[in-house]
């Protein structure tokens, strides 16, 4: 499956002051996965997360029709296949 800690699709969210560490998801996306949606992190820590073998998004990923705003957050660590 995607998304380590959190799958969002077809809607908008908002977090703040928060942290993803630590999660792992078999698929894409180690803590976050995002599809049609709009999402902002605000003084989050998203860190130390792993994506599967084969996928991509360490910390987060974001599919179709997707909008992601990133905005005084640290996104360090986080391991995968390919993007990080």
């Amino acid at each position: 499956g995607a998304g380590g800690a959190i799958v969002h699709t077809d809607c908008d969210a908002s977090f703040a002051n928060c942290t993803f560490s630590g999660n792992t998801c078999q698929g894409t996306g180690g803590a976050v996965w995002i599809e049609n949606s709009r999402v902002t992190f605000t003084g989050c820590t998203i860190e130390n997360n792993t994506a599967g073998d084969n996928d991509g998004g360490g910390g987060i990923s974001a599919y179709t029709n997707s909008s992601l705003i990133v905005d005084t957050t640290t996104v360090r660590g986080n391991t995968a296949a390919w993007g990080g």
